[in-house]
């Protein structure tokens, strides 16, 4: 054999003369083939100026000085360019666009990467149950020239797809949709068991968007927002000395109701807030610590005298305006029979 079976570079025979010129031939083909980088991927037609060295991926329809060495690799050496038969395997450095080529036998192409990896750890180790572990300050998902969308998909209803949040890799809370349909929050008690803080949900008749506090069941189709507690249902505190506390009742976008504490000048005699009740921009109930002033006529429910509520049930106090059987007009209970309020007789 006189030469090698991969690069055929020529052997040095024991009788030869000039021995330094195969040598050298051998040495140039090496410095050709090995640790290949080239400007761009590949090129038909040679520079104006190479550089000594240089060397090129000649494209499918090359000209001048490369005409007939479609696809070979190209070295400018001492003022001209020698070719090589790229082999199967040779790997090149493209160095316009960083990319790695590899000739498979008939053309350079890009390697085909794994279709997955296992698991894979970014300044920390992963595992079976966390295979993609990253240890940052920040990470950052951005667009690639519009929006940018993060997907967690889950299996079934009954399984989760959720953010979870910890200190110190104890769980402080979950938001998500975690074992429902609708979206949950979550936060942890002090015993480290989390809570349903709220969760919004579409009804499952009606259809309409939902956010529920304190249950998974809603009573009303139409409500937007349900509160369901064994207590205190909701607190509204201002922190500011001054001003108050109001909750106001819009329709179309003009407010036609408000319930208020100590907004306004709103005080009880005493200095402290009063609650006002107010509607189409008038006051019409307050109520403060001794009495309630009304700001509009009070107007009960007629009662026939045969309709009249058990006196011990309605309570002592209770007031209802008879409307039949003798004498007409108001008369209240003494927790146990009703009495008529203009002369106290038992009706």
């Amino acid at each position: 054999m006189d030469t090698t079976p991969n690069l055929s570079l020529p052997y040095l025979q024991a009788n030869q003369s000039q021995k330094h010129v195969t040598l050298a031939e051998s040495l140039q083909t090496l410095d050709a083939v090995i640790h290949i980088a080239v400007p761009d991927a590949s090129s038909d037609t040679p520079p104006a100026s190479p550089a000594e060295g240089e060397r090129a991926v000649i494209g499918d329809s090359p000209t001048g000085d490369w005409s007939g060495h479609a696809g070979e690799l190209a070295q400018y050496v001492d003022g001209a360019w020698r070719f090589h038969v790229p082999q199967r395997g040779w790997l090149c450095h493209v160095i316009s666009s960083g990319r790695i080529l590899v000739f498979d036998g008939a053309s350079w192409l890009e390697p085909t990467l794994p279709d997955m990896t296992a698991l894979f750890g970014i300044n920390a180790t992963a595992d079976t149950t966390n295979r993609l572990t990253v240890s940052s300050p920040e990470t950052l998902l951005t667009h690639e020239g519009d929006s940018h969308r993060l997907t967690l998909n889950r299996a079934g209803t009954g399984d989760h797809a959720t953010l979870v949040l910890k200190t110190d890799y104890a769980t402080d809370a979950e938001f998500g949709m975690a074992g429902t349909d609708g979206l949950v929050v979550k936060v942890a008690n002090d015993a480290g068991t989390l809570k349903e803080l709220w969760r919004g949900a579409v009804h499952p008749t009606s259809g309409s968007a939902q956010i529920l506090i304190g249950t998974s069941t809603p009573i009303d189709d139409k409500a937007p927002i349900e509160i369901h507690n064994s207590g205190i249902t909701a607190i509204f505190n201002r922190e500011a000395a001054s001003g108050g506390v109001m909750m106001g009742f819009h329709h179309q976008g003009v407010r036609r109701g408000l319930i208020s504490v100590g907004a306004g000048g709103n005080t009880y005699m005493d200095g402290d807030p009063e609650l006002v009740l107010r509607s189409e921009g008038t006051n019409r109930i307050h109520i403060n610590a001794d009495r309630v002033e009304l700001e509009v006529p009070l107007k009960l429910d007629a009662v026939l005298s045969g309709a009249l509520p058990d006196a011990a049930t309605a309570g002592t106090g209770a007031l209802l305006y008879l409307s039949s059987g003798g004498t007409v007009g108001l008369i209240y209970s003494d927790g146990s029979v009703w009495r008529r309020v203009a002369d106290d007789s038992a009706v």
